[in-house]
């Protein structure tokens, strides 16, 4: 149908996640001789579990042995078609295909290449150049966290993969020890309710819809910095980009393409510990307190 309409020069494969026949999906595009340009958006590439989290939300090895992997599905409720080993098999194929492969970070690219080292033609490029220009703003966003106190935002939608249990212990210790510490969720959680209800003073905004709706949440709450908890090595993280693009210095676990770019750009702190009170204690120690 798609070659009847058309003829096709080039094709981008962005993402293979929640397609019904993947498998079938890669033979078709091996068939079409055009240009093919991959980008490693996720690690569906790697494995059905396209986190590389098990089902405690701890990180496993690219190359998983088989039983751990039927064993750490976090999703019961999904049914895979096939085996880990053929699953890597045929990524691998297709991986190896004629084709430039795009990693948007440089820990993206080295999980990639652990698992395929056969492969050629694998750039790095960032998705955007959010982070080129940050140390021009290093002094005056560390300024308003000085000034203004923490007004900490964490954005996006906050799921396990995200964070949520920590950041739900991070919200009990704040409320619990009186940290002057603001937080507000750009954005809603895997259990608004929850985390409300252990720290009542933390504003969930909602879903929000494009630019302008997020730009409006900024200037209403006037957040000043960004926590992000992923317990995995992002590929990139457009929610940094965000962070980056309006100077919410950010404090970031120390995994994959978000400690990357805070390192690349010097914009942000890693956090040291996955502790609750560590990290407390470090995102107060930004404003001297």
């Amino acid at each position: 149908w798609l070659r009847s309409l058309c003829i096709v020069e080039r094709i981008i494969i962005h993402s293979l996640v929640d397609f019904a026949h993947p498998s079938e999906t890669l033979g078709f595009l091996l068939e079409l001789d055009c240009a093919r340009e991959i980008i490693i958006h996720d690690y569906e590439w790697i494995s059905p579990n396209q986190n590389l989290l098990d089902k405690d939300m701890k990180a496993v090895p690219v190359r998983q042995p088989e039983t751990l992997f039927s064993l750490d599905r976090i999703d019961k409720k999904i049914i895979f078609s096939e085996s880990l080993k053929q699953h890597q098999i045929e990524r691998e194929y297709f991986l190896l295909s004629k084709s430039n492969k795009i990693c948007p970070s440089e820990a993206a690219h080295k999980l990639v290449r652990e698992c395929y080292p056969k492969i050629n033609n694998i750039f790095v490029k960032y998705h955007d150049s959010s982070g080129d220009y940050l140390e021009t703003a290093i002094n005056q966003s560390l300024d308003r966290l000085q000034t203004d106190g923490v007004r900490l935002a964490i954005i996006g939608a906050i799921g396990s993969n995200k964070g949520f249990k920590l950041l739900c212990e991070i919200a009990r210790n704040v409320f619990i020890n009186k940290n002057r510490i603001e937080m507000v969720v750009i954005g809603y959680t895997a259990d608004d309710s929850r985390l409300t209800s252990i720290n009542p003073n933390i504003i969930i905004t909602g879903k929000y819809n494009g630019k302008e709706e997020l730009e409006g949440l900024l200037e209403i709450y006037k957040p000043n910095s960004s926590l992000f908890l992923s317990p995995w090595p992002e590929t990139y993280s457009y929610t940094l980009s965000i962070a980056f693009e309006y100077r919410l210095w950010p404090f970031v676990l120390n995994y994959g393409a978000i400690a990357e770019r805070v390192v690349k750009s010097k914009f942000g702190d890693i956090l040291l510990s996955e502790t609750p009170n560590d990290i407390i204690k470090q995102i107060e120690q930004r404003t001297g307190a």
